[in-house]
C-alpha cells in the first residue's frame, strides 16, 4: 500500500458525491493496515468482481476512521448473492479454501499484539509488513 499525498484534494468531487460506510478502529488501528494489504494482494482464490475501488483511512490519536464506498459494497454483495444462488454451498467452500490463511492471519495478529508499536520508528515498522 502506498501513501499518496493529495488524493483527497484530487478526488474531492468523487468523495462528495458518493455515500460512504464508516468504521472506527480504536482498539488496535494498525490491524487495518494488515487487512488493507490483504485486500490489495492479487490472489487466485478471490473473485474478479470482489475488489473494492477505493477505501479511505485516516489515522489520528490511536484511531483509524475507515471509509468504504457504498456502491462498491452493493456491487460486491449483489454479485455474491447471485453466485450463491447458482452454487449451493458457496460459503462452505470459501471458508474451507481460506482456513489456513485465517489461522496464519490470527497468528500474525497475535505477534503484533505482543509488540508495543508506539516504541518503534516508522522506518523500523516496515519490517513487519
Amino acid at each position: 500500500m502506498k501513501i499518496k499525498p493529495g488524493l483527497i484534494k484530487k478526488d474531492k468531487k468523487f468523495i462528495q458525491k458518493n455515500q460512504w460506510y464508516h468504521q472506527r478502529f480504536d482498539g488496535c488501528p494498525q490491524f487495518i493496515l494488515v487487512i488493507s494489504e490483504a485486500e490489495l494482494k492479487k490472489e487466485s482464490r478471490k473473485f474478479v468482481w470482489g475488489s473494492f475501488g477505493r477505501h479511505w483511512g485516516f489515522f489520528k490519536d490511536n484511531t483509524c476512521d475507515w471509509y468504504i464506498d457504498q456502491q462498491d459494497i452493493k456491487r460486491i454483495t449483489n454479485n455474491f448473492i447471485v453466485l450463491s444462488k447458482q452454487k449451493g454451498g458457496l460459503s462452505k467452500g470459501l471458508i474451507k479454501k481460506w482456513q489456513t490463511d485465517e489461522k496464519n492471519f490470527y497468528q500474525y495478529c497475535y505477534g503484533i499484539d505482543r509488540l508495543n508499536l508506539k516504541n518503534y520508528q516508522i522506518a523500523s515498522l516496515k519490517k513487519f509488513i
